[in-house]
This record gives C-alpha cells, sequence and structure tokens, in this order.
C-alpha cells in the first residue's frame, strides 16, 4: 500500500498534510477524530509558511465569528433583561456585558441572616449553673431558631466557644460561661 497525501476540508475543520496509508478513509471525520492527537502534533510542525500563515488566517476567521456570536447573545442577553425589568421590575443581570457560565456540579448556597451572632445565642441557651456539651449547645442553639446551612454546625460552635473569653472549657468538649 502506498501513502497518500490528503489536503480537504470536512465539516468547517481544515485538514492539512494528513498522511493515510492504504485507501482512502470512507468516513473521513472518524479517521480524524481517531488521528486527532497525530494530526495536532503533525499538522503544525510539517507545514510548510504558506501554510501556516493559511492556518493562522483560518483560525482569525474563525476567532471573529465566534466573537460576532458572543456580542449577538449579549445583545440578546440585554433585550431579555429588559423585557423582565418591565414585566418584574427588577433584573437579574444589571449589566450589558454576558453573564458568566452556570457552573455545574455543586450547587452554591446563599447564608442564612440571623438578627444575633452566633456567640450571643450561645450566652443565652447556656445554663448559668453547670457545664453543656457541645452538641447540646448546637442542639439547643438551633431550637432557639438560629439558621444554619453549615454540614459542620458542631465544629463552628466549638470554635465559637474556643474564641470566645466570656466561655471557658471545663473539660473536653463542655463549656460554661465564665
Amino acid at each position: 500500500m502506498r501513502c497518500l497525501l490528503l489536503s480537504y476540508v470536512a465539516s468547517n475543520i481544515s485538514f492539512y498534510n494528513v498522511r493515510v496509508v492504504g485507501a482512502l478513509p470512507s468516513d473521513p471525520v472518524r479517521t480524524y477524530e481517531s488521528m486527532e492527537s497525530t494530526v495536532a502534533k503533525v499538522r503544525l510542525n510539517k507545514m510548510s509558511l504558506n501554510e501556516l500563515q493559511a492556518e493562522v488566517r483560518r483560525r482569525q476567521r474563525e476567532l471573529n465569528k465566534l466573537q460576532a456570536q458572543r456580542e449577538k447573545a449579549a445583545a440578546r442577553l440585554t433585550a431579555i433583561d429588559k423585557k423582565i425589568t418591565e414585566l418584574n421590575g427588577d433584573a437579574l443581570s444589571t449589566s450589558a456585558a454576558p453573564a458568566a457560565p452556570a457552573k455545574t456540579g455543586k450547587k452554591t448556597r446563599r447564608r442564612p441572616r440571623n438578627q444575633k451572632p452566633l456567640a450571643e445565642v450561645l450566652l443565652n441557651v447556656i445554663p448559668n449553673d453547670k457545664p453543656i456539651k457541645v452538641a447540646d449547645a448546637v442542639a439547643a442553639v438551633k431550637k432557639s431558631g438560629y439558621k444554619t446551612t453549615a454540614t459542620n454546625f458542631s465544629t463552628i460552635v466549638n470554635q465559637a466557644l474556643i474564641k470566645d473569653d466570656r466561655f471557658k472549657q471545663v473539660s473536653r468538649g463542655h463549656y460554661q460561661l465564665a
């Protein structure tokens, strides 16, 4: 079998100097996908100056197209925000710049607002005469209406008890008012 030197365009992707051993491939796109890493290495390495300049021009044209699409999307987003403002009285996005892409995976949580800081709530729930366990303090704080979304709230309560001079540690995991 002999090597053929191909130069063709398929699916708006330019192929330059791709060596194919044997007959012509029946599906050039699938063949390209299987040789993608090889082509990427050989493609720019083995190109002549004229071919490199043509590749730079092609990529610049594609970049210009993508930037134009981005500007159109930003204009559509601005128009949608304007309609939302008209209907609802407030826009989701206040700038004309395109919104950041939504993150996938972990959901963001908003921190709940409480009327009093955690240390003040702890002062109210810890009895004056006897020590209390951290787990009991956590339960009492939550029962008093303190809002939290923390998965490690007992650690947060423990840190608040350690840092604040109004509490003293009696024994491991037990605190009382100072």
